[in-house]
Formats: C-alpha cells, structure tokens, sequence
C-alpha cells in the first residue's frame, strides 16, 4: 500500500466538510452536520491544526491536533481522528 501524504489544512473545501461529516454521521446518530463556517472555525482555531493524510488526490483521513499551554508546559492532544470508510475497514486508522 503507498504511504499517504500528511498536509496541514489551511482551507476548508467541499471534500472536506464531506470527509468530517460522513464518517461522524454514521457513529453519532445524533450528530448534526457540520457546515464549511463551523469546520472552518475548528480548522481557524489558533489551538488547533488540523492534518489531511491524502492518497493520490483524495482526502483519505484527518485529525486534529489540539496545543494547549499550561502553567507546567505546553501539552498536546489529538482528537477527531476521521478516516474514510474504505480505509477504515482495512485498519487504517490503527496505522496512522
């Protein structure tokens, strides 16, 4: 399997609002779709960076990355970890 190319988002697209919303839907019934603004803000955020790994020209998972400054030291935590269905299903988000 070739190795996926890990981006920072900067821009909120189309593909990714479907990426986030797709996946999410299906493991929170009550989950209410995100729109470009609302994904924008998280991708916006200045805590947060949000990384796309892309195989070819799709967008086949993401995460964010959430920095947090303490008073002990900066610490780090990754959330909303979103990986495409057809990797899903091969392990692909136990790999990432």
């Amino acid at each position: 399997m070739a190795a996926p190319s890990i981006e920072m988002v900067t821009e909120v697209d189309a593909e990714l609002v479907d990426v986030f919303n797709r996946p999410i839907s299906q493991l929170t019934p009550a989950f209410r779709p995100l729109d470009r603004y609302a994904l924008s803000q998280a991708v916006g955020a200045p805590a947060n960076t949000v990384l796309a790994a892309r195989l070819g020209d799709r967008i086949a998972g993401v995460l964010t990355l959430v920095i947090m400054a303490l008073p002990t030291g900066n610490t780090a935590r990754i959330e909303d970890v979103v990986v495409d269905e057809a990797r899903a299903a091969r392990g692909w988000a136990w790999r990432c």
